[in-house]
């Protein structure tokens, strides 16, 4: 049996990243998806933080059958 792991924030913020109808200049998010808590110059640009919530995150990566759940703050 193989196991494997996927950083769920980054996958989601890498697909943010590529939808080119949400990021960029004159787009609702023109500085993209990002896993910091704060993004410095980006005061007069929208950005989404995005963080894993629920799902049993005490467990991380160790347990497979975890089912992540996204949040993202603009």
């Amino acid at each position: 049996m193989t196991t494997s792991f996927v950083d769920a924030e980054g996958l989601v913020a890498d697909w943010v990243n590529r939808q080119t109808s949400l990021v960029g200049e004159g787009r609702p998010l023109p500085k993209g998806a990002h896993l910091t808590s704060r993004l410095t110059g980006a005061l007069s640009a929208c950005y989404a933080r995005l963080m894993q919530v629920g799902g049993g995150r005490a467990l991380g990566a160790e347990n497979p059958d975890q089912v992540a759940r996204i949040s993202a703050e603009i």
